[in-house]
């Protein structure tokens, strides 16, 4: 593709990512449709590879395959591919978003001071990122979580090629305790709670080229309903999973300004704080 026509993608995405209105309940999310230009997309689902190109994903979710779409990965090698990820680990694409959820993102601060702190340094906050294809197939189902806590915002990219999966997307979950949250669990499998436990408020509907992006917060549960009614054609998605501080799982470093966490007021009242410690 042609930088113009490459310029001409960003341009797009942008532009739907800023008219996109945000829902703030139960927590901050959007559901996107259009999300790449028609034809951008079309060519996309050509060069989503084979099933022999991924792995599987750990136990309990084998009907999950996937592969990590880091810089050095095979498929990146692909001129389409690596264009692709340029753009989404940008951090014009970071910066848009965090845009996005702006005024919601410093009210979850108290959570996530633990991974900002360290990974701060003068105005900005490093940020790891992570681009994964997902293939589902019909017994995948994932019980209401909140998403592991260094994670920021998570961003499920719907690969559909038609409308023959719409009741396999992803599903939006409340408490029936209304009291309850929940930023983190000390293991993985406690993270992933009883369906029983929470109603189902919606479920984002799997259609071509649409895609939900939300906030993670102690109430942003969100999973993948148990149904014996999915297609076992596979569910493409490509997730964006930017993580505050680069770790063992992430890879690329984007900067993004301490104000989105701190909000503008509490920022400048934290210096002044460490001016007179």
């Amino acid at each position: 593709m042609t930088s113009a026509g490459m310029n001409a993608v960003k341009s797009h995405v942008l532009d739907q990512i800023a008219k996109t209105p945000l829902m703030t309940s139960p927590f901050p999310y959007m559901y996107m449709t259009d999300f790449f230009p028609e034809e951008y997309y079309s060519t996309l689902l050509e060069k989503l590879p084979g099933d022999e190109a991924y792995k599987k994903y750990h136990p309990p979710y084998e009907a999950r395959l996937s592969i990590e779409l880091k810089p050095d990965s095979a498929l990146t090698a692909n001129e389409f591919w690596k264009e692709a990820v340029s753009f989404l680990s940008s951090d014009d694409f970071l910066v848009a978003m965090a845009s996005k959820f702006g005024e919601h993102i410093p009210k979850v601060y108290s959570g996530r001071r633990e991974f900002v702190e360290p990974h701060r340094s003068g105005k900005n906050v490093s940020i790891g990122n992570r681009l994964i294809l997902t293939r589902d197939y019909a017994n995948y189902a994932i019980s209401p979580h909140t998403d592991a806590p260094p994670k920021f915002i998570t961003g499920l990219l719907y690969l559909a090629r038609d409308n023959s999966m719409t009741n396999f997307g992803t599903s939006i979950y409340a408490p029936k305790d209304g009291k309850f949250k929940q930023w983190g669990a000390d293991r993985f499998q406690d993270a992933h709670l009883p369906y029983e436990d929470f109603t189902l408020l919606e479920t984002m509907s799997y259609r071509p080229n649409s895609a939900i992006f939300f906030l993670k917060t102690d109430n942003s549960f969100h999973g993948v309903e148990r149904s014996d009614e999915y297609a076992n054609s596979g569910r493409d998605m490509l997730m964006w999973v930017p993580e505050v501080g680069v770790n063992e799982r992430s890879w690329g470093n984007n900067q993004l300004p301490s104000s989105f966490f701190y909000g503008e007021d509490k920022g400048a009242l934290s210096v002044i704080k460490r001016l007179f410690a």
